[in-house]
């Protein structure tokens, strides 16, 4: 029979593997639908087995995968208990500060107080044009087919915007060269990670209520062209290491 728990029980608990995690950090993770634990009748939360184990799985995956929080809701989502499922090994980058350590938000001791914590994505994208599927194809030199593969793979943005244009431009462009639509789902796997990464430099700039959200923007299109460059040229070395 599953043993229930306090929040400072589950806490405590979870403190084991995870030392950075907080009260509040619980909470938010609750807020946004990634757990949903019991109450008493008097309010409380009750974790159960299956809770503490799903917020294991959840903080090992923003520690050790850098995932955002829409890519682990999804992967929640996909598979009941995802926990219990065999993946195939994935390069993740060095490990880093966790989400924790980064955003300042102070720790509610007690059950009963709830602390404000800061959204776990980037700053939105500006508004963009939105294309029919149609559009969309003739715009990208690709029948709807192959629209049809992108989508099935999670590649193509929604909504059809300026995004999914340079995706399906992109992919076209390999599509030439007789490379298939899921061959490219590693991009979207190195989208995911950098964007998680990013979250948690930028995040805490922000401050936990968005009041310094344009000073997030512009550290985020600060770092995202650091990034570009660092591929880039980390890429060419790859490429000319190389034989022959």
């Amino acid at each position: 029979m599953a043993s229930d728990r306090s929040i400072g029980e589950a806490l405590a608990e979870l403190r084991k593997e995870f030392p950075d995690v907080t009260v509040s950090k619980i909470r938010f993770l609750e807020s946004q639908g990634l757990v949903s634990p019991a109450r008493t009748t008097s309010g409380y939360r009750q974790f159960s087995d299956d809770d503490v184990t799903r917020l294991r799985w959840i903080l090992l995956q923003q520690r050790e995968h850098y995932l955002p929080l829409k890519v682990i809701r999804r992967k929640l989502r996909d598979s009941a208990r995802p926990w219990e499922e065999t993946e195939e090994p994935e390069a993740a980058p060095a490990p880093v500060n966790e989400p924790d350590e980064l955003t300042a938000v102070p720790a509610a001791a007690v059950e009963g107080v709830d602390v404000p914590e800061p959204a776990d994505e980037l700053p939105p994208s500006r508004p963009q044009r939105v294309y029919s599927r149609t559009e969309l194809a003739a715009a990208a030199g690709l029948d709807e087919k192959r629209l049809d593969e992108l989508h099935s793979f999670g590649l193509l943005p929604d909504p059809l915007g300026e995004d999914a244009l340079t995706v399906a431009r992109a992919a076209a462009r390999f599509f030439a060269y007789g490379v298939e639509a899921r061959h490219l789902r590693m991009y979207r796997s190195f989208a995911e990670r950098e964007s998680g990464f990013l979250a948690q430099v930028v995040v805490p700039i922000a401050g936990p209520r968005g009041e310094h959200a344009g000073e997030a923007r512009r550290v985020t299109a600060d770092l995202v062209a650091a990034g570009g460059d660092l591929r880039e040229a980390l890429l060419r070395h790859a490429l000319g290491s190389q034989p022959g």
